[in-house]
């Protein structure tokens, strides 16, 4: 009997053994697997600041390439074609660039928004430069020789553009309003940008912080 109670205190240590090793390869693997993720979510917030700071960067440029040509690139730039135009093409062409520039950094952002790297409020505040660019004259009358050479997105968001400014019949109110759902629509139905003219107004988490700062800093005066 001592002999079998032997072999059962081996075999119950063996199969202890056995089940903790069990244990510490599942913990290992959780363990190497939240190490991993937490990894792969500091790379991806690295990615996300790196790409935010690259879009950043070249719209800087693009905006002061356009201030320091802002009086060549007048004409072109109005909401109606004038009746005379600048003799030499100069200003046509360099508007012709920032045209370009604009564009080339609106598809690398609507396809970092489509990867999630680029957040889809960020991407948002952008809808009010791609009015700007629909509201030239000239862009509007280019726009169709040059679609081709942007993707489906991009295209989409300038082809609803075109279709609220050929509007004739609408306020400048009614125009904006009209174009932020158009590029929403383009992207899918994006409530951000359906709505970021409303939420972009309210300023009632504001007023509610500051007046309970002034409540406090009174109940303890």
């Amino acid at each position: 009997m001592n002999e079998v109670a032997g072999q059962f205190n081996i075999g119950g240590m063996e199969a202890l053994i056995a089940f903790g090793a069990l244990i510490v390869g599942l913990l290992t693997g959780l363990i190497t697997s939240m190490l991993s993720m937490r990894a792969n979510q500091r790379e991806a917030r690295a990615e996300m600041s790196t790409a935010y700071l690259g879009l950043e960067t070249h719209s800087s440029a693009i905006f002061q390439f356009e201030a320091e040509n802002a009086e060549a690139m007048e004409p072109y730039r109005l909401r109606k074609k004038p009746m005379r135009l600048p003799k030499g093409g100069a200003g046509q062409k360099v508007t012709e660039q920032l045209y370009f520039q604009s564009l080339n950094l609106f598809e690398v952002a609507a396809n970092f928004r489509k990867q999630g790297i680029v957040d889809h409020t960020v991407f948002a505040s952008w809808v009010a430069w791609f009015y700007e660019l629909n509201s030239d004259w000239y862009f509007r009358e280019i726009w169709d020789n040059i679609r081709t050479n942007y993707t489906p997105d991009v295209r989409s968001i300038f082809d609803a553009g075109m279709l609220v400014f050929d509007a004739p019949d609408l306020s400048d109110e009614e125009r904006l309003r009209a174009f932020y759902f158009g590029v929403s629509n383009a992207l899918g139905g994006c409530a951000v940008v359906e709505t970021w003219l409303e939420t972009s107004k309210d300023r009632s988490k504001e007023r509610d912080w500051f007046a309970s700062y002034l409540k406090a800093q009174r109940k303890a005066a």
